[in-house]
C-alpha cells in the first residue's frame, strides 16, 4: 500500500524523512514550450523547501492541455516557495539531437515555459538521457543535499528513471503527485501512468506527496 493511503511502505517505516525547503534540493524537469505539449501523440512526515533541492524534467506531449496548464501552475508555485525559501533548485533540461520532431532545440519547442524559467544562480543541467544523473553533474551541483523533490514530465520515463538513481545513490527521494505528470501511452491513459509510477516509487524508492505538504 503507499503512503497516500497511509501504508506502511519500506521508506516510510525508516523515518528518514524530515523535509523542508532548506535542507532539500529541488529538481525541476523542465517544462519546454506549451507548442511542444500541443503536439499530437499516440503525512507523517515534516517536509520543507529548506531541507531539500528542487529538481524541475523536460516534458513530453500530453493530450490534455488544461491537465498540462493546471500542472504547470501547480510547479511555479512550488517553484516560487523555494525560491521565497532561499532553496535549492536544480533546472533539467533535456537535450535532443537537431530535426527531432519534439523538444527541437533552436526553435520554439525547445523554449523553456516562461513562468519556469531559471532565475538568478539557479543551475541548469543538459542531460541526453533519461535519467538527470547519467552523464551530467548534477551530483556536484546538488552539493551536500541529501534530500531531493523531483517534479516535471514524463514520470514513467525522466521522473521514474531519475528516481530509482538517486535512490541507489542515496539520496532520499521526495516525488509531489501533484507536480508529475504524463501523456497517454499505448493501452494506458497519463492519469493511469502517473498513478502507476506514483505506486512503484513510493513502494520501494521515494516518498509520495503533495506539494502543499512541503513547507
Amino acid at each position: 500500500m503507499d503512503e497516500r493511503n497511509g501504508g506502511p511502505t519500506p521508506r516510510r517505516l525508516e523515518g528518514r524523512y524530515n523535509l523542508n525547503t532548506e535542507k532539500t534540493a529541488r529538481i525541476l524537469f523542465q517544462f519546454l514550450s506549451s507548442k511542444t505539449f500541443e503536439q499530437p501523440t499516440t503525512q507523517w512526515l515534516n517536509h520543507s523547501a529548506s531541507s531539500s533541492a528542487l529538481s524541475l524534467q523536460p516534458p513530453a506531449p500530453p493530450t490534455r492541455h488544461s491537465s498540462l496548464l493546471m500542472l504547470r501552475a501547480t510547479i511555479a508555485n512550488l517553484l516560487q516557495k523555494y525560491r521565497d525559501a532561499n532553496g535549492k533548485v536544480v533546472h533539467v533540461q533535456h537535450i535532443v539531437p537537431d530535426g527531432t520532431p519534439i523538444f527541437t532545440p533552436d526553435t520554439p519547442l525547445g523554449d523553456i515555459l516562461p513562468e519556469l524559467k531559471p532565475q538568478g544562480s539557479e543551475a541548469v543541467i543538459k542531460k541526453n538521457h533519461p535519467s538527470a544523473f547519467a552523464d551530467t553533474k548534477l551530483e556536484e551541483t546538488l552539493e551536500a543535499k541529501s534530500k531531493i523533490v523531483l517534479t516535471g514530465y514524463m514520470a514513467h520515463v525522466c521522473v521514474s528513471t531519475t528516481a530509482r538513481d538517486a535512490a541507489r545513490l542515496g539520496y532520499d527521494v521526495v516525488i509531489p503527485l501533484d507536480c508529475i505528470g504524463d501523456r497517454d501511452i499505448p493501452g494506458a491513459k497519463g492519469d493511469e501512468v502517473v498513478d502507476m509510477v506514483a505506486k512503484e516509487l513510493g513502494d520501494a524508492f521515494g516518498t509520495i506527496v503533495q506539494s502543499k505538504d512541503i513547507k
